[in-house]
């Protein structure tokens, strides 16, 4: 990829998520993102082939872009933190685009996958581990599979990012999330983190 059309990229992506977070991603037409990211629109189309594509574009970076969350995971005390180092990076993701664009997410990925779940999905494996290693210590007291576990916070996970974006962004996503997650691996009241839940 050339400088010109990188930088291209950069901006259209920058212009979208924008305009998406702004006036909702139905709203918001390829003319607009071309004439916010100040680029032709035989350069967006060079690069995408429509706006479903900027949000594929999206997920796959997030996906290739592990540099500051390996940090934040590494620099983590114990391994429930590591837990809660992973689930912030989509938590922060969700709560930056902010309910509308989320929404539009979640709903573009149950028409047709753009690579939101595929994303959360990667480190299944390393919260299965995280999961085994905090029963162990007594982090977490919930004894069921740790994959079963996993499987049940991705749901859990869901469904409070539904409820927030259907609400409007009415409560602290990141607040509710873990302590719904703290509830469902029945952490100990003494290593759960201080939230005040609405």
């Amino acid at each position: 990829m050339s400088i010109l059309s990188s930088k291209n990229t950069d901006a259209i992506v920058a212009a979208a998520l924008e305009l998406f977070k702004t006036q909702g991603y139905a709203g918001v037409s390829v003319s607009d993102i071309c004439r916010a990211a100040k680029v032709p629109r035989s350069s967006f189309y060079s690069i995408f082939s429509g706006k479903d594509e900027i949000i594929t574009h999206v997920m796959r970076s997030l996906k290739g872009d592990q540099q500051s969350m390996v940090t934040e995971f590494l620099s983590a005390e114990n391994d429930l933190d590591r837990i809660w180092a992973l689930y912030d990076r989509y938590l922060s993701l969700a709560m930056d685009f902010g309910p509308e664009l989320t929404g539009t997410l979640l709903s573009l990925e149950l028409q047709k996958p753009v690579g939101l779940f595929e994303v959360y999905n990667s480190f299944n494996e390393w919260f299965a581990l995280l999961i085994a290693s905090c029963q162990r210590q007594g982090l977490i007291r919930n004894k069921n599979k740790p994959e079963d576990i996993v499987a049940l916070g991705i749901r859990i996970a869901i469904g409070a990012a539904y409820e927030w974006c259907l609400t409007g962004g009415s409560f602290d996503l990141r607040e509710v999330a873990i302590s719904e997650h703290e509830t469902l691996y029945d952490v100990p009241p003494e290593f759960r983190r201080k939230t005040t839940r609405p």
